[in-house]
């Protein structure tokens, strides 16, 4: 059963649109509903203009012909997130816009994609280059420092090597473990740990923020209460983080909690939803407030990606270096022992 779980997911990974494909595809879907072409034809004209993709685009179609709105229809090639972003826009009548929205973060996604690869193509030639010098040096180089040496030094050496050997496969087997078994934890747990995390802690953490309170915009225009809220998520996939919140929610109230406080101690929650909500106000200035506050959020996600790709170049020389150091130390080392032997 467990196999046959497995098989079936991965499956479904394998069937997904790539982020390029779903760039193009809510972009271009975006703007043929907006000159009035209905879901359906605007998929028939996606897929005459993107050929690589009918296969999917004739499943989707032919979900739509079997009675599935457009959230159900294309949920199988989309992830988690995105398919609750289109589910819950297509409830209150905006699905173009959450589309157009879509379109726009998965064209950024694309394009911060093609920064990295180019700011990564030259690091990578040197490494690779690197990766061919150290393989002659340990071809030709090596056995003749090895030679001049004494045995004793010859065996320290092979011995230290051995060690070091052990060492690296302990230390990546231990961190397999923990992947695996940090894969294997709730989604709060999962969410909890990436928030905290340099670096990426933070970028993460926004994205959260900007996800919920963009979702919870449309469900307030809707008329819901935050309370019809909480139950409406908690309907949602257990391994998704708007199911999570709902659960979050509805454990405090249970047990005579605020929703404020749970706000305030959930990392994934902005604060900010506390003053939006308890300052008042008619249900359009909430979801309206609520749709400026996600785009701000999504202007601050953007930098913070631009900042963190501005840093990669620099950590991949840093690492080139320390290789480098490295090299040099394994040709030097060999060498004194050598002179050392000599002088005795």
């Amino acid at each position: 059963m467990k196999l046959l779980k497995k098989y079936s997911k991965n499956l479904s990974s394998a069937n997904r649109l790539t982020i390029q494909q779903q760039s193009f595809l809510f972009t271009t879907l975006s703007d043929l509903l907006d000159m009035g072409f209905s879901i359906k034809k605007s998929l028939e004209f996606i897929q005459i203009m993107q050929k690589q993709n009918q296969e999917i685009i004739n499943k989707i179609i032919a979900r739509l012909n079997k009675g599935c709105d457009f959230a159900n229809a294309i949920r199988p090639f989309i992830s988690k997130d995105v398919f609750y972003q289109v589910h819950i826009a297509s409830k209150h009548g905006e699905v173009i816009s959450t589309v157009r929205t879509l379109g726009s973060v998965f064209s950024e996604r694309q394009a911060n994609r093609k920064k990295i690869m180019t700011l990564l193509h030259y690091p990578i030639m040197l490494l690779v280059f690197l990766i061919v010098m150290l393989i002659g040096m340990k071809i030709l180089l090596f056995p003749e420092l090895n030679s001049m040496g004494q045995t004793e030094t010859v065996l320290q050496e092979k011995l230290l090597r051995a060690m070091l050997a052990v060492l690296v496969i302990l230390i990546c087997s231990l961190i397999i473990l923990k992947i695996k078994k940090f894969r294997g934890k709730s989604i709060e747990y999962r969410i909890n740990i990436l928030c905290k995390l340099p670096i990426v802690g933070k970028i993460i953490q926004t994205y959260c923020h900007y996800y919920i309170s963009f979702n919870l915009a449309f469900l307030v225009a809707g008329g819901l209460t935050m309370t019809k809220i909480v139950d409406y998520f908690e309907h949602f996939d257990k391994d998704s983080l708007l199911h999570q919140v709902g659960k979050n929610i509805h454990m405090a109230l249970s047990k005579g909690g605020k929703i404020e406080d749970v706000i305030e101690k959930t990392s994934y929650l902005p604060t900010e939803l506390n003053l939006i909500f308890n300052k008042g106000g008619t249900i359009k200035t909430i979801s309206d407030e609520l749709k400026t506050f996600s785009k701000i959020k999504y202007q601050n996600l953007t930098k913070q990606l631009e900042h963190l790709i501005t840093l990669i170049q620099p950590i991949m020389f840093g690492v080139l270096g320390l290789i480098i150091v490295l090299m040099y130390l394994s040709i030097l080392m060999p060498m004194y022992g050598s002179m050392k032997g000599i002088m005795k």
